[in-house]
């Protein structure tokens, strides 16, 4: 099953409605063993085996989205892109964050084999 990071402290032990949704199709919803903003190290460690990250404000660094080129998509939950290396990122994940929002049907598709 494809694992989803779930790496802003706020949506720690919520349970909301966007988690039944990764689950209905098909992700497994992984949360950071601590409740608080990763660091660049912790982040390394946290996307082993990871295809998608609901991000928060954690640093996405050439250096972080290198080592993990199986990392395809990270949603931003909140209010811009500025912990992301948007170059980094655009040449390593899809979608680039300037693009329309896709559906579930195209997360499935592009995330699941």
């Amino acid at each position: 099953m494809a694992k989803v990071l779930i790496a802003p402290a706020t949506l720690a032990g919520i349970n909301g409605l966007y988690l039944q949704i990764l689950r209905e199709a098909g992700f497994k919803p992984v949360f950071p063993p601590r409740a608080a903003q990763l660091t660049e190290d912790e982040l390394l460690q946290q996307l082993n085996g990871i295809v998608a990250a609901v991000a928060g404000s954690e640093p996405y660094t050439p250096r972080v989205l290198q080592a993990h080129p199986q990392l395809r998509v990270i949603a931003r939950a909140g209010v811009g892109y500025d912990a992301v290396d948007l170059p980094a990122a655009t040449r390593s994940t899809w979608p680039s964050p300037s693009r329309p929002t896709p559906t579930r049907r195209q997360w499935r598709n592009k995330l699941l084999p």
